[in-house]
């Protein structure tokens, strides 16, 4: 993410933490966001000064990323109920490190989130595991993360993107019947709920331009590629240290 003055540029990796660096001159760090456990999956900008992130650690925190500060965490997974991670012991026989560092977390991650650009400090969460997505606020007054919405689709949920201009949100799901029968779901938002506006089933002649169907849309396959990925970078870390 670049902040709206250029000046910074923010990053995020498997390495548990956020990088905010100058602009262009990236080498130059300004400072780190510190406090995930997990591998940072996604982060998006609420303002000039307030970020919000994802982990697979599964929890949202929002920062006061130039000063480095925490300023609130949440658990995601207490708003819905989904099943605890399956083969976490067959993950960490594969991982031949420091267990306390590299141990996957039993709790779903958190896949994707984004903030609207509508100055409003709401924000949309994927998570692993959940048909739809949530939608939480952030209040500065009382530093609290407040759930406003819950939105559950019939369909996998693949992601989902927001419009800069209106603030639309439109989900890609894929039904699970027929994975390669492809959904647009458009919700509007009004105030800070969102609701369902249309929905537009994608032709079969885009999908074949597609190619296949399951390709990044099985969330159990990508997070296992995201632990097999890591066992050689966290292997050479370790011989860093």
């Amino acid at each position: 993410s670049l902040t709206s003055d250029n000046r910074f540029i923010l990053t995020a990796d498997r390495d548990e933490k956020v990088r905010v660096s100058h602009f262009p001159n990236s080498y130059n760090i300004k400072t780190f966001c510190l406090g995930h456990t997990d591998f940072v999956t996604s982060i998006s900008l609420l303002d000039d000064s307030l970020l919000v992130s994802g982990s697979g650690d599964g929890t949202v925190r929002i920062w006061r990323f130039l000063d480095g500060e925490q300023l609130k965490m949440h658990h995601v997974s207490k708003d819905v109920h989904l099943p605890e991670k399956q083969n976490v012991e067959k993950q960490m026989e594969n991982m031949i490190v420091d267990p306390k560092r590299s141990q996957p977390s039993e709790t779903p991650a958190v896949i994707k989130v984004k903030a609207f650009n509508n100055k409003s400090n709401l924000f949309l969460v994927q998570m692993e595991g959940l048909d739809g997505c949530i939608l939480y606020s952030y209040s500065a007054e009382t530093n609290s993360i407040q759930l406003q919405q819950i939105i559950k689709c019939d369909y996998a949920l693949l992601d989902f993107s927001i419009d800069a201009v209106n603030s639309d949100v439109v989900l890609l799901t894929h039904t699970k019947e027929e994975a390669s029968n492809f959904v647009l779901l458009r919700y509007k938002l009004e105030g800070s709920k969102l609701s369902e506006s249309e929905a537009f089933k994608i032709p079969s002649e885009i999908l074949a331009c597609v190619g296949d169907s399951n390709a990044g849309g099985d969330l159990e396959t990508l997070h296992k590629r995201w632990f097999d990925n890591m066992k050689d970078y966290l292997e050479r870390k370790q011989i860093r240290i």
